[in-house]
């Protein structure tokens, strides 16, 4: 219980470190190298927002299960388990929030790096809107803006590869809720961590996920 607890709080603060301090002073090398990769509907790798954010991106992969939501042995066995029982498209139900790029890239089969990245950073910054109906009926509940646009917490950043819009989204738990929160189609509740978090005392102390 005790590793399980200590997991969890390395996530929460590697997620706290990449939405609060997500724009760090890019220098020239990085600017003339990775221009070409920002582009309308493309997402970029983790690798590349290292280039410049390298603390913050180093946390996500050392540390943050997030990098680690696809690679994961457990969650592999447990994805492979669930094909056999309820056919290869469940896959894509898992993936949606394990590899979260595959709803626009429909890399069902983890081919590409980005795929294997699992919880990318450009999937959290691309983040419209979180619909969590949609989840009930095993759709991705994340409206996204893919591309030039980095959403986040910051109201004043002034980055220099890419633009920013403030978003007041990525300061509440709902932001958190598209993936930890699943009732399915048969009013199971699959995961309701956003629901035990809103029915207990944190709501009013002001304290989100």
């Amino acid at each position: 219980m005790f590793g399980k607890t200590k997991c969890t709080m390395i996530s929460i603060i590697s997620l706290t470190i990449i939405l609060s301090g997500w724009l760090l002073p890019a220098d020239s090398q990085p600017e003339k190298e990775f221009a070409g990769e920002f582009a309308p509907g493309k997402f970029v790798s983790s690798e590349v927002c290292g280039a410049c954010h390298e603390a913050i991106y180093q946390m996500w992969k050392e540390h943050s299960i997030h990098s680690k939501a696809v690679t994961d042995s457990i969650f592999q066995a447990g994805l492979q388990q669930a094909k056999k029982t309820h056919g290869e498209t469940i896959g894509e139900v898992c993936l949606s929030c394990h590899s979260p790029t595959t709803t626009v890239t429909k890399d069902y089969s983890l081919k590409t790096g980005l795929s294997q990245e699992g919880i990318t950073c450009d999937f959290c910054h691309s983040i419209k809107e979180v619909q969590l109906e949609a989840r009930k009926a095993s759709k991705s509940p994340f409206t996204l803006d893919v591309g030039l646009v980095k959403r986040g917490p910051l109201a004043d950043a002034k980055p220099k590869l890419h633009e920013v819009a403030y978003s007041e989204l990525h300061t509440s738990s709902l932001l958190c809720a598209g993936c930890h929160e699943y009732t399915n189609e048969k009013d199971g509740h699959v995961l309701s961590t956003y629901t035990e978090w809103k029915e207990g005392p944190y709501p009013d102390q002001k304290f989100n996920c």
